[in-house]
């Protein structure tokens, strides 16, 4: 970007954010392909005050958005309209995205497209507005559901399929599995951010247990989780394949705090990097393993197995299967109080009530057999 344009005053700012077309005309226009237009636009809020964090955020969804759109590489944005973008809203959505997440997406392209017409990098045909999706009362909270132990087992099966495909021995970099990842969160109860910050030097493989630091836990409290023996298994090749696979790491050397669950996908010339797994790749794994297991991720009635499902499943199985007191499975989960695991396991005891019901045959009709 040149460091001699203006920079972006707040009124203009404001007429982007709110879609209001531009109005500069008889400047000749300066198209630029839609990864340049990105980073000036970026640049430009930046230098405007906006948070370093939210400009990085920023630009890792629209760069996914993009790239989905399949405009990444193109030499200018007239590849995006509106009826692109709609599209590329309803594969979200398939893909298990919430609808909240969606609308941001999609507005944030659409400032996008807005602020590169009003500098004349885009055509001012490319701005349009785009009226959000309205977001069902029931979506507003969240209902999540526990499958049942066989779909379970088919979605943890599902994962190492996936995993043989992506990290088998005809691949030439180093690729990492993901399925003991799901397993832990499933077997431990652990949120989602508390596993994606494990190291090394937190897991005893031989006492089989884990401890979460209050650093990355959600209450700010350190606790200790047992692990399985298979987990433990697992956890352990996990290991060795990373010791094996030094490349994996910047200067090649593995070292006890780094992290347990890398990122599967390889980076730019075929090594990753000693990164915990992002949320979109393992949002990504998920899905995909859902759909293999025949588990829908979003039912009919509105619910959805999500991957903070998984720890809703913890809580379910420990009570059910597992007789533990609801008092140690509160601390396992790491909740201050029993009532708010009660709120969560009595919300599907009170389903499994329901499916019971449901079972008693109607007076008059046909009485199961005995035996």
């Amino acid at each position: 970007m040149n460091s001699n344009s203006p920079q972006l005053s707040a009124e203009v700012l404001e007429r982007v954010l709110g879609y209001i077309p531009p109005t500069a005309e008889g400047a000749p226009l300066e198209l630029l392909p839609p990864s340049q237009l990105l980073e000036a636009y970026l640049a430009e809020l930046e230098l405007n005050g906006a948070r370093r964090s939210y400009v990085q955020d920023l630009r890792n969804r629209l760069r996914a958005a993009l790239r989905a759109l399949g405009a990444i590489d193109a030499p200018t944005c007239d590849s995006i309209g509106q009826a692109q973008l709609s599209a590329l809203r309803i594969a979200m959505r398939r893909g298990g995205l919430s609808l909240r997440h969606i609308n941001a997406t999609a507005a944030a392209v659409a400032r996008l497209l807005a602020w590169g017409a009003e500098r004349r990098h885009v055509r001012p045909s490319q701005v349009f507005r785009l009226r959000p999706i309205r977001i069902p009362d029931d979506e507003r909270r969240i209902r999540r559901r526990v499958p049942s132990e066989a779909d379970l087992g088919a979605y943890l099966e599902a994962h190492r399929a996936a995993d043989a495909a992506a990290c088998g021995p005809a691949r030439k970099v180093a690729a990492m599995p993901l399925a003991p990842f799901f397993r832990l969160l499933l077997e431990t109860g652990a949120r989602f951010g508390e596993a994606r910050a494990l190291r090394w030097n937190v897991i005893d493989l031989e006492a089989r247990e884990l401890r979460l630091t209050a650093a990355t836990t959600k209450g700010r409290r350190e606790r200790a989780l047992p692990i399985s023996e298979p987990l433990a298994e697992e956890l352990a090749k996990l290991r060795e394949r990373q010791l094996a696979a030094r490349d994996c790491f910047r200067d090649g050397i593995a070292r006890a705090a780094d992290p347990v669950f890398l990122a599967r996908k390889p980076q730019p010339r075929g090594r990753l990097i000693a990164r915990p797994v992002g949320h979109r790749t393992a949002l990504r794994a998920h899905v995909e393993a859902c759909e293999l297991a025949g588990v829908p991720f979003l039912d009919q009635d509105g619910t959805r197995f999500d991957i903070h499902a998984l720890r809703y499943a913890f809580a379910v199985r420990a009570v059910e299967l597992g007789q533990v007191p609801l008092a140690l499975v509160s601390e396992m989960l790491g909740h201050r109080s029993a009532e708010l695991t009660r709120g969560v396991y009595l919300k599907h005891r009170r389903s499994a009530v329901v499916l019971a019901a449901r079972a008693v045959p109607p007076i008059g009709g046909p009485r199961p057999q005995a035996g």
